[in-house]
């Protein structure tokens, strides 16, 4: 923490950021964190949220959900790993919840479907490829 002393001018030096080409930019962030796949969005009313199916091009992806949700009683798909987990809670603030598990192969992966209390919910699943 730095203390400037009243009445004692502080200067600080200002630098010019280079401006990225920001659809390059993200599209290049995209392909490295999920290794080629794109994210996959869905979105619904219903008792069912679902992320969405896509296919991953490398073995031992870590498959990773994200929920929100507009009502209680949210429960992820059996197979994914809880990281995550706030329900809704009325006037206060949304449900969000995440959740993940190891894919052994490249491949096809089927829609994950959880379950709530009937309302609105949005999903985005992805693959992230270890870089290690």
């Amino acid at each position: 923490m730095v203390a400037i002393k009243p009445g004692v001018q502080s200067r600080v030096r200002i630098t010019e950021e280079r401006r990225l080409d920001r659809p390059k930019a993200l599209s290049a962030a995209t392909e490295l964190l999920v290794g080629g796949s794109r994210p996959c969005l869905n979105q619904g009313r219903s008792g069912n949220p679902s992320l969405c199916s896509f296919t991953t091009s490398n073995n031992n992806d870590r498959y990773v959900g994200f929920y929100a949700t507009e009502n209680t009683g949210l429960v992820l798909p059996g197979d994914l790993t809880a990281q995550v987990l706030t329900q809704y809670a009325g006037g206060s603030f949304f449900g969000v919840a995440a959740g993940d598990k190891t894919l052994a192969s490249a491949g096809s992966i089927p829609a994950d479907v959880g379950s709530m209390h009937s309302g609105g919910w949005g999903t985005i699943a992805i693959a992230l490829r270890s870089v290690f």
